[in-house]
C-alpha cells in the first residue's frame, strides 16, 4: 500500500505536469528531456524522469492530457 508522502507526490508530479504542457498550443512539440527538467526544478526531490514520464501516460489515459510521440528515438512529443 502507498503511504500518504508518496500519494501526496504523485498528486504534485501530475499536477507540474500539467502546468508545463498548458503552456502549448494544439500542435506544438517538447521533448521528454524538457518535461523532466521541469519538474526537477520545482520539485522538493529527485524524482526519476522515467516516473515522470509513466505520470505523463497515466494523465493521457485518464483523458487529462493529450499528446502524442512524434519521435520515439529522438523522444519527441506533440500536444493533439
Amino acid at each position: 500500500m502507498n503511504s500518504l508522502k508518496e500519494l501526496s507526490d504523485k498528486k504534485i508530479i501530475m499536477s507540474m505536469i500539467l502546468r508545463f504542457t498548458d503552456q502549448f498550443q494544439v500542435g506544438e512539440r517538447f521533448r521528454s528531456e524538457d518535461i523532466i527538467k521541469f519538474v526537477h526544478r520545482y520539485h522538493r526531490r529527485y524524482i526519476y524522469g522515467d516516473t515522470i514520464l509513466r505520470y505523463a501516460r497515466i494523465l493521457r489515459s485518464q483523458g487529462k492530457l493529450s499528446y502524442k510521440c512524434t519521435s520515439k528515438r529522438e523522444r519527441i512529443f506533440e500536444i493533439v
